[in-house]
């Protein structure tokens, strides 16, 4: 399934012997500078993520946010937005998600997000 900003996949693990089948989601998100589009972009990703109902979720990508003005590392999308940050931050819990950095030094990588 796709929507303007994200590619989403589900589907069934079977978890080696035991034969306990998990639903798992992994939600790829490329998410727009502007912040009403972003916003606009988190409640659709919040609510497929409520409808779909998989045990373990996995949401990764370029979400154009951070949760602390620190961890900005270059300006493409203009000045950082504490407001902005707080609203991913909503974004993030509201989505019971975890934040994890991947980035060392100077090389910044893709954010993961996981429940």
């Amino acid at each position: 399934m796709e929507g303007k900003g994200f590619v989403l996949v589900m589907g069934d693990y079977c978890c080696g012997e035991s034969g306990v089948v998990v639903k798992i989601l992994i939600l790829n998100i490329y998410a727009p500078c502007s912040i009403k589009d972003k916003v606009l972009l988190w409640k659709e990703v919040e609510n497929k993520l409520v409808i779909a109902n998989c045990s373990i979720r996995c949401v990764v990508g370029d979400f154009n946010s951070v949760t602390n003005s620190s961890e900005r590392m270059g300006l493409n999308c203009g000045v950082v937005n504490n407001c902005d940050n707080a609203r991913f931050s909503e974004f993030i819990d509201r989505c019971m998600l975890k934040d994890i950095q991947l980035w060392e030094g100077n090389l910044l990588g893709t954010d993961i997000m996981v429940q």
